[in-house]
């Protein structure tokens, strides 16, 4: 649609960030993107009701209210550092215990469900990795991004790798400790995740992930440390132990550190594609 507005010629990179932004926001945060796109399109091609894209912003995005909210970064940091706060003085003061994502995001406020609903979308968003890692991505072996069936799971030369892998904290019943069904919701989000070469995946396994990334050599060192977005002193986190997950202190260090790269991969997204300018 915006390709024929420019003809489908060659387009400033100002211009092609915007239309990614677009794009990008309604592909990911919008659970009718045909709704969507047919009202866009009436925006852009019917005279009476014209609007030009380069002015176009949530609002007229959000058609019917089919978009999740986006929310800046900083807000996005400050609400879900008071979820966590939240959870820990709870556990801390009953037996009150948070089991999924959706309990943990609507505790003590279950009326505003907006930013709950965006944050649900954005926690389990792996296609945000392939956005950070792209780079990479399109370096790996035979890989050609313009290729759909290289799109696919089986056909594509990546995995979606745990950092912290799911059997470090594997219990049940009375095998759990105190803070494991909390540390368990990070677990299973993208800040826990990065995508990871299939040879590389393999290599590690469930190994210990800050031991994996001491010892592998440089081209795959380097990938893991771009695409951790992290310090390097933050790495110590993510080898939480079931056992440890008792202890306040190295459950938080945990929660906070993939919490933090959240966001962090988050702010990427939003900086580089100018998307505050839609908002």
């Amino acid at each position: 649609m915006l390709a024929a507005e420019f003809d489908y010629s060659e387009i400033s990179e100002k211009d092609a960030k915007r239309i990614l932004a677009i794009s990008l926001t309604i592909h990911w945060f919008s659970d009718s993107k045909d709704r969507v796109c047919r009202q866009l399109w009436h925006l852009q091609f019917t005279p009476e009701a014209r609007k030009p894209w380069q002015e176009w912003t949530f609002e007229d995005l959000n058609i019917e209210d089919r978009l999740f909210q986006l929310t800046k970064p900083k807000e996005l940091e400050e609400k879900l550092e008071e979820k966590i706060n939240a959870a820990f003085e709870a556990m801390g003061n009953s037996n009150t215990n948070f089991h999924n994502l959706w309990q943990l995001l609507t505790y003590q406020n279950d009326e505003d469900l907006r930013f709950a609903n965006f944050a649900s979308k954005l926690w389990h968003m792996q296609e945000f990795l392939v956005y950070i890692q792209r780079k990479q991505l399109c370096d790996m072996s035979e890989y050609d991004p313009s290729n759909k069936t290289l799109w696919e799971t089986h056909n594509r030369p990546w995995d979606y790798d745990h950092m912290l892998p799911s059997a470090a904290l594997n219990a049940q019943g009375r095998g759990l400790r105190k803070y494991t069904s909390l540390c368990k919701i990070f677990q299973r989000g993208i800040g826990n995740q990065m995508a990871l070469s299939f040879s590389m995946n393999r290599s590690k396994s469930d190994g210990d992930f800050v031991q994996h990334y001491q010892n592998s050599e440089n081209e795959e060192r380097e990938l893991i440390k771009s695409a951790f977005a992290l310090d390097e002193d933050k790495l110590d986190a993510f080898s939480l132990t079931l056992d440890a997950s008792e202890d306040k202190a190295a459950a938080a260090k945990y929660i906070q550190a993939t919490n933090k790269r959240l966001i962090k991969l988050y702010q990427q997204w939003f900086n580089d594609l100018s998307v505050e300018d839609l908002i």
